[in-house]
């Protein structure tokens, strides 16, 4: 089985923790994901955007700025299209009329500094559900396991190539091998190493064979059988 490229299996590790870990790391930051459920600021915000709002500094009604309003679930996200220092009136972008009430710096609970579209936004609300951070979580191992496949298949193909040199440098030693003419003739160096060990064979069988002379025992004053004696 040929393993994916490494940095392919680091990329889907890096999504899966960047889509478990961002939105826990945003919020460490005081960054809040506010999701957009209705049309009201089109075509800024599109129903399913997620919105980045940050904490109200105390001088956000300002003429443009989009800010929440309220907690959810009635919370909402108007932008500020009059302002006089102390209070403002806010009309989202969809809308033809300014909403009825004044707000006050009391009343924002957010300023937008951004927003995610799909398809990230869908990822991002997929990743917050328990089922998506299951799924992130085995990606995450699988992306894992296949990093350390890679590297066993790149170690197995090292080893690999080392013994094909060592083997290429010891295959001339042979006695009967032609290093100069027949080192790329795969099928002579079968024949030569055939050779060898059949030789080597022949060897051990005549070591096997040979008939070796017993030296008669020499009986000694006690009755103990020893070797001949020098002289």
């Amino acid at each position: 089985m040929t393993a994916p490229p490494r940095w392919l299996s680091a990329l889907v590790a890096a999504i899966a923790v960047l889509l478990l870990t961002g939105p826990l790391l945003l919020g460490l930051a005081g960054v809040r994901l506010v999701t957009v459920a209705g049309g009201s600021m089109a075509p800024a915000y599109q129903p399913g955007d997620i919105v980045l709002v940050t904490p109200p500094s105390g001088h956000d009604l300002r003429l443009g700025e989009v800010v929440l309003i309220g907690e959810p679930p009635t919370a909402y996200l108007h932008r500020v299209t009059e302002a006089d220092g102390h209070r403002a009136r806010l009309r989202g972008d969809a809308n033809t009329v300014a909403d009825p009430a004044w707000v006050t710096q009391a009343d924002v609970t957010g300023v937008s500094t951004g927003h995610l579209t799909a398809p990230l936004a869908t990822a991002v609300h997929a990743a917050t559900a328990l089922p998506g951070r299951v799924i992130l979580a085995i990606m995450f191992v699988a992306a894992l396991s296949l990093v350390a496949q890679a590297r066993r298949c790149e170690q197995s193909r090292g080893h690999s190539r080392r013994v094909v040199h060592e083997w290429r440098r010891l295959l001339p030693q042979i006695p009967g091998a032609d290093a100069a003419g027949d080192t790329g003739r795969v099928g002579h160096h079968d024949d030569v190493v055939s050779e060898a060990l059949e030789h080597l064979r022949g060897d051990a069988a005549g070591v096997a064979t040979t008939e070796v002379e017993p030296v008669p025992p020499v009986h000694g004053p006690e009755g103990l059988h020893h070797g001949p004696h020098a002289p």
